[in-house]
């Protein structure tokens, strides 16, 4: 009689708990927090890249991952391997870890007065800037701007490999490379020269 209701708890333990989970994800569908339902299509991938920024407020040269999303294009910027902090481009602002700017204000205090809202957005994406002003083709086949607006000296040169923005006359830069792991090949005779 004993094992009969020892078994007989156990299988009552089992239907409860099991319904306890269905009920546990009907009310976590129910009252979603918002979290799954605001979660962005990444459109590329994310990759580490170096970067570096150097401006007046922000002075930076690490590692960084760089994703696309529809709707916004987010930058974690790592140092010894940990995140240290967070560039979310979105449609109409500009955010630096929580503190958010509309993209020309954040664009002006970022850039100086030869800046465009899109601007640090077209960089990132590796776009013409300035409406393709002083476009040419370096004879390394990277895509160069050079050209003063302003009284301000502006660089720019992007291909495959890399991207780099600099503002000749304030010092500005942004430079972002591709990342590539490079594997150890076995050496003959067991790794000696």
């Amino acid at each position: 009689m004993h094992k009969r209701a020892s078994y007989f708890l156990c299988v009552v333990c089992a239907v409860l708990f099991s319904a306890c989970a269905e009920l546990s994800d009907s009310f976590s569908t129910l009252f979603q927090t918002g979290e799954q339902s605001s979660q962005e299509e990444i459109i590329k991938p994310t990759k580490f890249k170096i970067l570096e920024i150097r401006s007046p407020q922000i002075s930076f040269y690490d590692f960084s991952t760089i994703t696309y999303k529809k709707k916004s294009t987010e930058l974690k910027l790592y140092k010894l391997g940990k995140v240290v902090g967070n560039i979310t481009i979105k449609p109409s602002s500009i955010c630096f870890n929580e503190d958010c700017l509309g993209k020309w204000n954040a664009a002006k205090n970022f850039f100086g007065a030869v800046s465009y809202g899109d601007l640090f957005e077209d960089i990132i994406f590796g776009r013409d800037i300035f409406d393709g002003e002083g476009k040419g083709i370096s004879p390394s086949g990277s895509m160069v701007q050079w050209f003063v607006k302003s009284g301000q000296e502006i660089y720019y040169e992007r291909n495959d490999a890399y991207t780099i923005f600099q503002n000749k006359s304030n010092g500005v830069l942004i430079g972002i490379q591709k990342y590539n792991v490079k594997s150890k090949k076995n050496k003959p005779n067991g790794g000696q020269n």
